[in-house]
């Protein structure tokens, strides 16, 4: 940091660096040095609004990504980041929309699988897979593509998340949600806001 204070790509390392070890404070600041001096990506700006998230201060972790998302409109990570939150928060209409503007601005095929996991917790499972089959034909050999295109582990998905959510995206409490384990963390349930964006960051 000493020898490259200004760019942004060290200081975002270095505040991830402290984020693993949980000194949250030093990381933050080093996120909003490092935002102080990105041009051309949302990275530092996406990790200061994790931060936010994680000291329980959403609505400006809200805040933050919505005034990104604006301030570079084509940018897919700034939308995409803004519309993973806002499925983290429950808000599906929103999201969906942004995640799809996501997908068509950039080759990454993760706006797209994140555009199908959201339809699938609204209930939307024709169209969900009408997009699963427009990332499988841009990116056939990804992992998360190959086995969602298995039309039983789709169904299996698609069940394990309405077991976890109601249809309008709000977390179903009874015991049946539960079962279904690890994915409440995977998909942003129970508050977990900050750790669904660091997750997206981690992929993009």
């Amino acid at each position: 940091v000493a020898d490259y204070p200004n760019n942004p790509r060290v200081l975002t390392a270095v505040g991830v660096y402290y984020q693993l070890n949980s000194e949250t404070g030093l990381a933050r600041t080093l996120f909003e040095r490092a935002a102080k001096h990105e041009t051309d990506t949302a990275t530092a700006r996406l990790f200061v609004a994790a931060s936010l998230a994680q000291e329980g201060r959403e609505d400006a972790a809200e805040q933050l990504l919505r005034q990104t998302a604006q301030q570079q409109p084509e940018n897919a990570q700034a939308i995409a980041g803004l519309a993973q939150f806002l499925a983290s928060r429950g808000k599906l209409d929103e999201a969906a929309e942004l995640f799809s503007r996501a997908a068509e601005r950039t080759t990454s095929v993760y706006p797209r699988l994140a555009l199908v996991q959201t339809l699938l917790r609204q209930g939307n499972i024709a169209e969900a897979k009408r997009q699963l089959d427009t990332a499988a034909v841009a990116a056939p050999d990804n992992a998360e593509v190959m086995a969602l295109s298995n039309d039983r582990v789709f169904d299996e998905e698609a069940k394990a998340i309405s077991e976890i959510f109601d249809n309008d995206g709000s977390v179903d409490t009874g015991s049946g949600a539960w079962n279904a384990g690890g994915r409440v963390k995977r998909y942003g349930v129970n508050s977990d806001h900050a750790h669904s964006l660091l997750i997206y960051i981690s992929k993009v």
